[in-house]
């Protein structure tokens, strides 16, 4: 049945009703349509619809249909509410918030919602006004409660938006505003709930020192990664370093005979290692504009993601939206660029490997032959010292500094102290509403 219900069709419902048995059959046909119209309003907000919506008259009508069979249930602005922030509509959504709280102060889903909102927002003002408001409701004794034990949890939650405000960098109100939001909010609760308060702000703060915890070690772990890494490479420059002044000791102690020879294949060993000294460098170079813009490139999304964040948006839905795929493949690109200048490089240095091993088994011949060796020409030094600076520079550049800050900023995120699963939250809400299989109450 659908349609508005008329004076003389609710006189006829009322009468029916005084039959017990109809009445309730009256009521599990109610409740059923309106957890079926409460799940399509939800499934229009949920990520398999990638953002985009039916048509919004649809949307409207599961709603306006649901209030109609209980006009006085917040949890049809609570849905509306979640399906306007997974559509990253933020202001439909606080709307739809403050609707659900004022058809029912106590609705305790709604304010936690709408407060974490309030604070991914930055919104200082409405977010002060908001948890008056909560407060107000938590002591008021003619504001009902599902479960008295929900008037504590909202004292808790309260405690947390402080304790939030408190953290270091959150800087979303000045320390004498602070002061005064929470001496405020401890009037309004009294002494009643200043124990569910307190341990609010007590609980957020052991979050934010478990999470503090948990980023320090990881930016350690990262910096010793990184140091591992440098130090394995510098080791190995060393080593050929060392072999190779050794090498050098040993050609310049007896080169004087056959200079002359040896000269002209010194001469074609500068001229290739020349070339291709040139195109190592170019290769640098290439490398450093290169990896400019994929700093920016990072930087960008970096930036994205913050202002993902302030409207709710994280993880896997923020690396779908469009110009978020796009900075990740400009990202991706300048990768693989430095992977293919990179592996440039490496053919040149083993070129050069190549070079250097023929001119030193050149000299071995003379050696064998003659029992003498020459000094190698000094551009061979020189291009060795040269090869080992820019293989370190190259090779030992990781992001280090950057993942630490992105590691850190976690530290001041909402998400990570207020969470919201929008799909177990849907689930959640509808479990309330949807009646119990009669197979699973025969097996009781």
């Amino acid at each position: 049945m659908s349609g508005t219900w008329g004076p003389g069709r609710t006189m006829l419902m009322l009468a029916v009703c005084s039959l017990p048995a109809v009445c309730n059959a009256a009521d599990k046909t109610r409740e059923a349509a309106f957890a079926t119209h409460l799940e399509q309003l939800l499934q229009d907000g949920r990520l398999e619809t990638r953002g985009v919506s039916k048509t919004p008259g649809v949307f409207n009508r599961h709603a306006a249909a649901a209030r109609r069979l209980r006009p006085d249930d917040p949890a049809v602005e609570y849905a509306a509410g979640l399906v306007m922030l997974k559509r990253i509509r933020i202001p439909q959504a606080v709307r739809q918030l403050q609707a659900a709280v004022r058809k029912s102060p106590s609705y305790l889903p709604a304010w936690k919602v709408l407060l974490r909102t309030r604070l991914a927002q930055k919104d200082a003002k409405s977010l002060r006004k908001e948890s008056a408001r909560l407060a107000d409701a938590v002591v008021n004794q003619r504001t009902r409660w599902t479960q008295p034990a929900e008037r504590n949890e909202a004292a808790e939650l309260l405690g947390r938006v402080a304790g939030f405000l408190e953290l270091p960098d959150v800087d979303l109100l000045p320390a004498g505003e602070l002061r005064e939001f929470d001496a405020d909010l401890q009037r309004r609760l009294g002494s009643g709930f200043r124990s569910s308060y307190e341990r609010g702000k007590s609980g957020l703060l052991a979050d934010f020192k478990k999470l503090q915890a948990e980023v320090e070690r990881d930016v350690l772990k990262q910096s010793l990664k990184q140091r591992r890494e440098t130090g394995d490479k510098l080791s190995e420059i060393e080593r050929k370093q060392a072999a190779a002044k050794s090498k050098q000791e040993k050609l310049e102690r007896t080169a004087a005979q056959w200079k002359s020879r040896l000269g002209e294949q010194t001469a074609a060993a500068k001229k290739q290692l020349g070339e291709l000294k040139k195109d190592y460098l170019a290769l640098q170079t290439a490398d450093a504009r290169v990896a400019r813009l994929a700093t920016q490139t990072t930087i960008d999304i970096g930036k994205l993601r913050t202002e993902l964040a302030l409207r709710g948006i994280r993880g896997r839905l923020a690396d779908m939206q469009p110009v978020m795929l796009r900075l990740q493949q400009e990202s991706t690109r300048y990768t693989t660029q430095r992977l293919a200048l990179q592996q440039r490089a490496a053919r040149v240095r083993l070129q050069v490997a190549r070079v250097i091993t023929g001119y030193t088994a050149a000299t071995r011949e003379y050696q064998k032959a003659t029992g003498r060796i020459v000094s190698q020409d000094a551009s061979v030094k020189t291009w060795q010292k040269l090869l080992a600076k820019t293989s370190a520079n190259i090779n030992s550049k990781t992001p280090s500094k950057r993942t630490a800050v992105r590691l850190k900023a976690q530290l001041k995120e909402v998400a990570s102290y207020f969470e919201l699963d929008f799909e177990a939250e849907a689930q959640r809400l509808l479990k309330q509403y949807r009646p119990e299989p009669a197979a699973s109450r025969g097996n009781r």
